[in-house]
């Protein structure tokens, strides 16, 4: 009976152990996939930071450079960071983007509530609330025009 009963045990914890393994994976894979997330966004939405912008900035996350990407409100800010942290904050084509999205809210009358913003939205909601900017805009139809205005221009050949 005390063999069963230790066999029954040292099962026990072993599954423990397995099961415990899985969930701290899941949530390291978790982690990676929202950071690739943000760094696709912050790309998108053109922030800058000491490594430049836009694909450049979502480079140096993708290649292992950086171990973390904060978003914050001005270049002022991103000190105080630890070396593995890559810190970006908005530029100005990131205001223009801010200005395009607000303009087609205000126009198509979008309800922004759904996404838990209110209008207008803020350059705060545009930092710290990017996952619901993000799934606001991506919910607008033809929302390319909202990041850059010239996405269906068709370049005309130089004489």
């Amino acid at each position: 009976m005390k063999k069963f009963i230790t066999v029954i045990v040292t099962l026990a914890l072993c599954a423990g152990s397995f099961v415990g393994c899985t969930y701290t994976k899941q949530q390291q894979e978790y982690a990676r996939m929202m950071l690739f997330s943000r760094a696709s966004y912050a790309s998108t939405m053109r922030f800058v930071s000491i490594e430049g912008s836009g694909m450049m900035l979502s480079a140096r996350i993708y290649d292992g450079k950086y171990n973390d990407l904060v978003l914050v409100m001005s270049e002022a800010e991103s000190v105080g960071y630890s070396e593995d942290v890559l810190v970006a904050w908005p530029s100005e084509q990131t205001e223009g983007i801010l200005d395009r999205l607000n303009q087609r809210v205000s126009k198509s009358d979008i309800d922004v509530e759904p996404y838990n913003l209110s209008y207008p939205i803020t350059m705060t909601d545009v930092v710290v609330n990017w996952q619901d900017v993000t799934d606001l805009i991506v919910s607008i139809e033809d929302f390319e025009l909202i990041i850059d205005p010239d996405y269906y221009t068709i370049p005309q050949p130089t004489q």
